[in-house]
């Protein structure tokens, strides 16, 4: 996240010409900030279907 600011910050300071426009509304930001507890979830998951698929096959 602070990449993408310092990144934000030192497009606005370069001269017109040399970076095309860049700019991150609101939404964007959410989405950004949603990305990491999506993979969270999306590892939760897995690792539980694994252990119960695993302890369903050891009894």
């Amino acid at each position: 996240m602070l990449i993408l600011l310092l990144i934000q910050w030192l497009a606005s300071n370069v001269g017109q010409g040399l970076l095309p426009g860049f700019a991150l509304f609101w939404w964007h930001w959410l989405l950004l900030l949603l990305l990491p507890l999506a993979g969270l979830i999306l590892a939760v998951l897995t690792a539980r279907l694994t252990v119960l698929g695993e302890l369903k096959r050891m009894l």
